[in-house]
C-alpha cells in the first residue's frame, strides 16, 4: 500500500452543533474521555498514515493549541483565512504540499472501523481515476442523499427516502488528478465532478460507522457506542475505545468533559454560554434520540 498522506477535516463553522457550536469547534468535542480530533489522528496513524494535516478555520487558535499540546510534531495544521470548503481544502493542501500521493480524506465527526485492507481495497478501485469514495448503508427515510453507482463507479448523487448506499465522507484522492489552488471549491460540483471523470466507490457491509455530525446524532452515537462498551462487544472500534483510553465511564462524563473544552478568550473579552440553556440544549437532544 502507497498511502502516506492523510487530511482531516476540521474546518467548518460548527453550524449544526446549536449554541455549543459557536464556541468549541467540532473536532474537539469530546469522544468520551479524549476529543473527536484525538480518535481520527490515531486512527490515521493505526492506517500507516505518515504525513497527517489538518484544516482549520473556525476555532483555528483552540484546535492548534490542542495538537501543539498533545501531537506536537506529529501533525501539520493548514490555517484557512477564508473557508475553503471540502474541495478547495484538499486543492488547497496539494497547493501547500506540491504533493501528487494518493490522499486519504476524512472527517472529525465520522468514526468508523476502516482498516489496512480497506484502504488497499479503495486503491485499487482508484487506479488511475481521480478518487474513491467509502460508501455506507443508511436506513429508509434518512437525510443522507443517496450514492447512485453502476460497476463501482458513481453515476449520480440523489435525494432518496429509501435503504440506500451514501457517501461516508471518507474517501481516497488521486492528487494527480487533481488542480493545485487556493479558492473555495466544492467537493462534487467542482473537484469531484463525477459526470466528467469517473469516481469509484467502495463498500464493505460490515463496516461500522458512528455518525456525530449534530447535536442528536453526536448524543445518539455516543449511547450506542457506551452500549457496545458496556457489552464488551467484539469488534475494533470498542477494542480501541479501550486500547487509547477512551474511557466511557457514564453518559454524563462527556457532558463534563464538553463543558471542560469551553474556554475561549477574544480581546480579553471571555466569551462563555450558560450552564442551564447548554443543559436544556443536550437535554432535548437526547430526548430526540
Amino acid at each position: 500500500m502507497s498511502i502516506n498522506t492523510g487530511l482531516i477535516l476540521c474546518a467548518g463553522k460548527g453550524t449544526r452543533m446549536g449554541a455549543i457550536g459557536k464556541v468549541l469547534p467540532k473536532p474537539l468535542w469530546p469522544l468520551f474521555e479524549k476529543t473527536l480530533i484525538d480518535w481520527q489522528i490515531i486512527q490515521m496513524m493505526k492506517l500507516g498514515i505518515k504525513n497527517i494535516y489538518i484544516n482549520t478555520h473556525h476555532g483555528h487558535e483552540l484546535i492548534t493549541e490542542h495538537v501543539n499540546k498533545n501531537w506536537q510534531g506529529q501533525v501539520h495544521l493548514i490555517h484557512e483565512k477564508i473557508l475553503l470548503n471540502v474541495g478547495g481544502a484538499i486543492a488547497n493542501l496539494k497547493h501547500q504540499t506540491n504533493s501528487e500521493e494518493k490522499l486519504l480524506v476524512v472527517t472529525a465527526d465520522m468514526i468508523s472501523n476502516l482498516d489496512k485492507k480497506d484502504l488497499e481495497a479503495m486503491e485499487n478501485k482508484m487506479a488511475e481515476n481521480i478518487a474513491c469514495l467509502l460508501l455506507m448503508k443508511v436506513e429508509k427515510k434518512s437525510k443522507y442523499n443517496k450514492v447512485i453507482f453502476e460497476n463501482d463507479t458513481v453515476i449520480d448523487i440523489i435525494s432518496s427516502n429509501q435503504d440506500d448506499h451514501t457517501f461516508s465522507g471518507m474517501s481516497l484522492i488521486n492528487l494527480k488528478k487533481i488542480k493545485a489552488g487556493i479558492e473555495p471549491e466544492t467537493f462534487f460540483d467542482s473537484l469531484l465532478n463525477y459526470k466528467k471523470n469517473p469516481v469509484k466507490t467502495y463498500f464493505r457491509n460490515d463496516i461500522e460507522f458512528f455518525d456525530l455530525g449534530t447535536m442528536t446524532e453526536f448524543v445518539s452515537s455516543h449511547e450506542k457506542l457506551f452500549e457496545s462498551f458496556q457489552k464488551m462487544k467484539n469488534d475494533q472500534i470498542v477494542e480501541d475505545l479501550k486500547k487509547y483510553h477512551f474511557i466511557p465511564n457514564g453518559l454524563e462524563s462527556w457532558i463534563d468533559c464538553l463543558f471542560q473544552y469551553i474556554k475561549i478568550e477574544q480581546h480579553n473579552n471571555v466569551l462563555s454560554l450558560k450552564y442551564k440553556e447548554i443543559v436544556q440544549e443536550i437535554e432535548l437532544s437526547m430526548s430526540k434520540s
